[in-house]
């Protein structure tokens, strides 16, 4: 895999998808980020062998994951940590948290991992706090949520965005991160979207 590091912090390795003779490995590191890329390994020569650079495991401040198997549910569990610095924490004493677990799944459509909360964080819901519809949210300023308040909270939105963000490659991310699409409208979404870059560079 191509790109420059200095260290290889909590690395991690594991088959993902279907197993099989061509089964697909994670190769995963932490360094500035953490990053992982896909391949083949070879048992008899210990040898893996990467098929793509290393791509970013998770957006945002999310680094030195750990992961692991879990036999009952049969699936790889990953969590991580998520930095953050604040001048008050002196004052309330912890920085930083953890992220709930995620379930890791090969998406063969595009070649790369998905990961989404386990099933058993539903159970901690319990009633809603807050719910409206038609807000608008301004760039830059905060949207308070009345008597959303509490030690653990979820917030779930969906945006409309103006028409000019409905892109091509703006279905391809969504399609790409949706847990209710399937692996032909991820591929299909994506297709398109190649398509477009391809007639726009022959112009």
């Amino acid at each position: 895999a191509s790109g420059t590091h200095a260290m290889f912090e909590c690395p991690d390795f594991y088959p993902v998808g279907p197993a099989s003779p061509s089964q697909t490995y994670v190769m995963k590191i932490s360094d500035s980020g953490d990053w992982y890329a896909l391949g083949s390994y070879d048992s008899s020569s210990q040898a893996f062998q990467p098929r793509q650079s290393l791509r970013r495991y998770m957006a945002g401040n999310f680094y030195a994951s750990k992961r692991f198997y879990d036999p009952v549910q049969q699936r790889q569990v990953l969590f991580g940590w998520v930095q953050e610095s604040s001048p008050t924490t002196g004052q309330r004493g912890w920085q930083g948290s953890m992220t709930l677990p995620m379930e890791v799944s090969y998406d063969a459509a595009t070649d790369s991992i998905r990961a989404f909360p386990i099933a058993e964080v539903a159970s901690l819901r319990n009633e809603s706090l807050f719910s409206a519809s038609n807000v608008t949210v301004k760039a830059g300023s905060d949207t308070a949520l009345p008597h959303a308040t509490g030690l653990m909270l979820e917030v779930r939105a969906a945006f409309a965005l103006p028409s000019a963000a409905q892109s091509p490659w703006r279905r391809c991310v969504e399609a790409r991160w949706s847990p209710a699409a399937d692996g032909e409208q991820r591929a299909g979404a994506c297709r398109e979207a190649m398509a477009v870059q391809s007639d726009s560079g022959a112009a």
